[in-house]
Parts: structure tokens; C-alpha cells; sequence
């Protein structure tokens, strides 16, 4: 794959990640404003799916092997895009941390 598939890529990435967190977003605003009574059983569900799908995709193999091919030639994006893949490269480690494990779609740490 070239550069300019590899950043099509990345943008492609980008919005699926932000469309994860808009709908997380929202959902919590939903949570702390309007939401009815009794409701927040469902909303922990979606939660829980969203979290999962959101970590599937930052750990899975073809969004490690974008990141870490556009890490590598870094020296040949421009700012934003560097700064991008930086942080999805720092992203997607926190995913991986060693011990780490996943209950009911919260990720628990080892201290």
C-alpha cells in the first residue's frame, strides 16, 4: 500500500473513531441530563458494546500494522498527520498493556 492509501486509510480509521466517542458522548450527556428513570441499564449495555468495538479496533492487526508503517516514515508527513500517528500509536499501547483484562467492558489495569 502507498502513502497516500495508507493516510485514506487513516482518515477512514479517524472517523470510525470519532463516530465511537460521539456516540459514547452523547450517551453519557444523555445519562447526566435528560435520560428517564430506570434507563441506565440500557445505556451501560450500549456503553459496554461501544468500549468493546472501540477496543477491537485499536487492537486489531491492520490498525497496528497502519499505525506503526505511517510511525515509521513519520519524517515524511506533515505536522498533523505525524502528530496523529503518534497518538494513535500511544493509544493503541495503552490497549496492550501486559496483565491488563477486560470485565464487563471495562478494562482493568494491574497497579
Amino acid at each position: 500500500m502507498e502513502q497516500n492509501e495508507k493516510l485514506r486509510a487513516l482518515e477512514t480509521l479517524q472517523k470510525k473513531l470519532y463516530a465511537y466517542n460521539c456516540a459514547s458522548n452523547s450517551l453519557y450527556l444523555d445519562a447526566v441530563t435528560v435520560a428517564p428513570k430506570n434507563t441506565a441499564e440500557g445505556r451501560g449495555v450500549a456503553l459496554s458494546i461501544l468500549a468493546g468495538e472501540l477496543q477491537k479496533l485499536m487492537t486489531a492487526p491492520e490498525t497496528l500494522a497502519l499505525v506503526e508503517e505511517l510511525y515509521a516514515r513519520r519524517e515524511t508527513l506533515d505536522t498533523l498527520h505525524r502528530r496523529e500517528v503518534e497518538e494513535l500509536r500511544r493509544r493503541c499501547a495503552e490497549g496492550r498493556i501486559k496483565g491488563a483484562k477486560q470485565v464487563r467492558g471495562i478494562w482493568l489495569i494491574p497497579q
